[in-house]
């Protein structure tokens, strides 16, 4: 049974589909996907899910209709079937267009402008994986969404701007980002340290004065 092979994340807030994967695909075209290490990371706490919708985003703060906050660094719109890409925008038209062929979700959907390898043409910040054909024809969910990857490191300043994307440099370039991430944080954690030595200084100098 191909229910052997599903796993119950409801304790962390992802429901059960209420369709399999065979009757899925029969009655609305849409192909299953063999886990490739997410569950794992959810279980151990890398991949934290928050059971909020989001309601607006403001500099680098994600806020939620239920009044919480997260700092994030990029967002992904995971929009599945239906993309519905106009409720995240508050002028769509600007962003996308109906008609559009080729962006894998059939041209009664308003789909994004793109330069033809899933990034915007109207803002370069943002990216829009899997609504473009790859050359093979197919969608650019494999080596273009690494593609795409790869520039957002590089927009976020995770990857030299000089470097040039290749899949037989993808693990080095994939250890660079997870490197500079940690520097980043010993860095943190170094200058929070100088700030706290700085301030038991003056403290005993303080006191010192006081003393005297």
């Amino acid at each position: 049974k191909m229910n052997s092979l599903a796993v119950d994340l409801s304790s962390y807030g992802i429901a059960a589909p209420e369709l399999g994967f065979s009757e899925a695909n029969i009655r609305y075209g849409r192909i299953g996907t063999f886990d490739q290490g997410a569950i794992a990371m959810i279980h151990s706490r890398r991949i934290k899910v928050r059971c909020a919708r989001l309601a607006s985003l403001s500099g680098r703060e994600a806020c939620f209709e239920d009044g919480s906050q997260l700092t994030v660094d990029a967002v992904v719109l995971a929009t599945g079937f239906q993309p519905k890409l106009e409720e995240f925008f508050n002028e769509p038209e600007r962003y996308l267009k109906k008609g559009q062929e080729g962006k894998g979700c059939g041209t009664s959907y308003l789909t994004p402008l793109t330069d033809g390898r899933c990034r915007s043409s109207v803002d370069d910040s943002l990216f829009f994986v899997g609504f473009d054909q790859a050359v093979n024809g197919g969608l650019s969910m494999g080596f273009w969404g690494w593609s795409c990857g790869f520039l957002i490191a590089q927009s976020l300043g995770l990857l030299a701007s000089e470097a040039r994307f290749s899949l037989d440099a993808l693990p080095e370039r994939q250890r660079d980002v997870v490197r500079k991430r940690r520097l980043e944080r010993l860095t943190s954690v170094s200058l929070f340290g100088v700030g706290l030595v700085a301030v038991v200084i003056g403290l005993r100098q303080c006191l010192s004065d006081r003393t005297r």
